[in-house]
């Protein structure tokens, strides 16, 4: 049996990393999952890629993201304060965070979950997997039952009924879900470092391989600290505002 800990779009947020490692761990999480969406936004890209090389090279499992690519490629057709995010945090990194981030791949296989930072369709397009047509395509894509992903910054379960129509519903946190293989599923994990569903608790997940469970979490952080951290270091202080209020 192996309990994994599924996290994504961190944000550089170490605040809200360590509140829910903490809690994954308590949880008896042994595989850790990064769907990507490390860095960008939050006032601590550093630390986070540096946690996160330690845990890759621990054997867990770190995926690509968009704000991660676009460290590499320049930040382009991003919204105003993702841009300004990015360009705040590319020279904050070392080399060696560059190489880790250009050696992520966009998805990963572990039966009976496909990982992705977004939809399981054509991947690097960064496509975002909350409507019934994407989500058709990445059951098109997927080999596995059940796909995985982040990038939309919200919690979110779909699955395909017997006449292949799509139906979602908002799960309920702490709530074990009982995924069947039999049918297809998509999970939406949401944000750990920047939820935005009107609640500032960081989002993440828990997959039971054993059992074939799913249970969404919401954790509290020392918010005001990570606040605190973006006004002091230069941050557009629109990004405090949004975090402050789950947006």
């Amino acid at each position: 049996m192996t309990r994994i800990a599924l996290f994504s779009d961190i944000h550089a947020n170490l605040e809200a990393f360590s509140a829910c490692e903490e809690h994954a761990l308590q949880e008896k999480a042994e595989l850790f999952a990064f769907l990507g969406d490390h860095v960008g936004y939050g006032p601590d890209p550093e630390r986070i890629l540096d946690r996160l090389i330690k845990y890759r090279d621990e054997g867990h499992i770190v995926l690509l993201g968009n704000h991660d690519e676009a460290c590499l490629t320049g930040p382009q057709l991003m919204s105003n304060h993702a841009r300004d995010a990015i360009l705040w945090t590319i020279p904050r990194l070392q080399n060696y965070h560059f190489e880790f981030i250009s050696s992520l791949p966009f998805t990963y296989e572990l039966p009976p979950l496909l990982l992705t930072h977004a939809s399981a369709h054509e991947p690097e397009g960064w496509h975002y997997l909350n409507n019934d047509e994407e989500i058709k395509h990445s059951f098109k894509e997927a080999e596995q039952p059940i796909v995985v992903a982040g990038h939309v910054h919200h919690q979110m379960l779909y699955f395909e009924d017997g006449e292949k129509n799509i139906q979602s519903f908002i799960p309920t946190p702490g709530q074990v879900i009982p995924l069947s293989t039999r049918r297809r599923w998509a999970a939406t994990i949401g944000s750990l470092g920047q939820p935005r569903d009107g609640n500032s608790a960081s989002q993440y997940a828990l997959f039971d391989n054993q059992h074939n469970t799913l249970i969404f979490h919401r954790v509290p952080y020392d918010i005001d600290r990570t606040i605190y951290k973006i006004y002091h270091r230069g941050l557009p202080p629109t990004l405090a505002e949004r975090l402050s209020k789950g947006q």
